[in-house]
Formats: C-alpha cells, structure tokens, sequence
C-alpha cells in the first residue's frame, strides 16, 4: 500500500474551512484555505480512496505547527518576564514552595510540621 500526496493552490469550490481547525489553538486560529492537499491511496496498482484537505498557511505540510508555536511563545515570555521582574519571581517561587509544604504536611502535629519544614521553635 502507498500513498501518493498532491498539493495545490486552493480554489473557489474546495471550501472555505481549514481541515485542522477544530484542532488549532484558541490563540492561533486558522486563516483562510489556501492549499488543497489530496492523497491518493493506492493498494499495488489499484487505486483505492482520496483523501482531500483544505488547509491554511499554517497546515501546510512542512510548515510550521500552531501548536509548537504556542509553546515556544509561551516560555520565551514568562522567561522574559521572569528576568524582568527577577526579584519579585524569585519571591513568589517561595511562596508558592512554603505554602505547598505546609499544605503536604497539614496532617501532621504543630511539633512534626515545624521539624520538617526547618522552622525554629518559638
């Protein structure tokens, strides 16, 4: 079994939705078709279904991925905004530490949460 891809431009009649639209990020929809991609399915030297896609310039094959996209952007901002505003970053990691301690040993006594949390008896 092979398959046989094609791409072309798209044209009037191939429809209007990208085919992975209902996948794309909320933040990076999908624009307008501009390619149809066909593969042809063949079995030895039958032929046996199509596949037809319309896509947009973000689906095309070999280009890039939305998602990828996203994700990349994403960490290169808050790392961005991290080293911006390093010292109050750096604060809120301590909060974020303590209060999840004290949450993972809420069941323990007063003296055993002090003790593993390295707090100093008062």
């Amino acid at each position: 079994m092979s398959t046989q891809i094609e791409i072309r431009e798209w044209q009037p009649g191939d429809g209007l939705a990208c085919s992975w639209a209902n996948r794309a990020p909320s933040r990076i929809p999908c624009g307008p078709p501009v390619a149809v991609q066909v593969n042809r399915v063949h079995s030895g030297t039958q032929f046996e279904k199509a596949y037809r896609r319309v896509v947009c310039a973000l689906h095309l094959p070999g280009s890039v991925q939305p998602g990828e996209v996203m994700v990349d952007a994403e960490k290169a901002a808050r790392e961005r905004l991290a080293v911006a505003h390093w010292d109050e970053y750096q604060a809120l990691i301590a909060e974020e530490i303590s209060r999840r301690v004290e949450e993972a040993y809420s069941f323990a006594s007063e003296e055993l949460r002090r003790i593993a949390t390295g707090q100093e008896a008062s």
